[in-house]
């Protein structure tokens, strides 16, 4: 994230397997997607109905923040509460963006694998955000279809 903005990204999209209790939340069918740009999370949430990659919006609750404090680093890496930690693990990103840069992260790690064998879903890890990222750019970039994949099938 931080070589992104150095080389002059305007908007910074992230995918991770970062917490086990985005899954507690949300099961293991839905990514929990959280921004800097509270006006665009339905927005993700419906490109992710459209693409199959389902995302459901999160909230970033800066009160949260306190959760990383350290008395021996400028911020720890592991929340001092057993809850909340999606949002906190988010607050922790949040921290490595520039206030002036849009940031998307979707916190995946319940996704890695299908909540059940079905259609395209098979047996081994889903490729989940693929589709989805693929559409992020396209609406970022203003364009149908900008990077030449076609995401209808």
């Amino acid at each position: 994230m931080l070589y992104a903005q150095d080389v002059g990204a305007e908007t910074i999209i992230d995918i991770a397997t970062l917490t086990g209790s985005i899954g507690q939340a949300l099961g293991l069918k839905t990514a929990g997607v959280f921004t800097n740009n509270e006006k665009d999370l339905w927005t993700y949430k419906e490109i992710g109905e459209e693409t199959g990659d389902h995302v459901w919006p999160m909230p970033l609750i800066e009160d949260y923040k306190a959760y990383l404090h350290s008395d021996y680093a400028d911020l720890n890496n592991r929340s001092a509460s057993k809850y909340g930690g999606s949002i906190t693990a988010a607050i922790f990103l949040q921290q490595f963006i520039k206030r002036h840069m849009k940031w998307v992260h979707i916190d995946m790690a319940n996704t890695v694998r299908p909540w059940k064998v079905y259609g395209y879903h098979v047996e081994g890890a889903t490729g989940f955000g693929v589709r989805l990222l693929t559409k992020l750019v396209e609406k970022e970039l203003g364009k149908r279809n900008a990077i030449g994949i076609d995401c209808t099938e």
